[in-house]
């Protein structure tokens, strides 16, 4: 599933709050959010085919992750 969120939507959480309700967080904004066990990334407004292929390949690890954890 995915989410679009800004900041206005935030009401009054952390972005470390937000961030850890979802598997992989996909911005065109850096965060600095310590602790977080989340991936962030961040890609330009109009990313390349470089960039698009590492965003799949990091959610299909992420998916691949959470079958595993799905089936224990």
């Amino acid at each position: 599933m995915i989410h679009q969120v800004n900041v206005t939507q935030l009401h009054n959480k952390s972005y470390l709050e937000v961030f850890e309700e979802h598997d992989v967080v996909i911005s065109t904004s850096t965060f600095n959010v310590p602790n977080c066990q989340t991936p962030i990334i961040a890609v330009e407004l109009c990313p390349s085919i470089h960039s698009l292929n590492k965003i799949q390949l990091m959610v299909d690890h992420t998916n691949e992750r959470n079958n595993l954890l799905a089936i224990q």
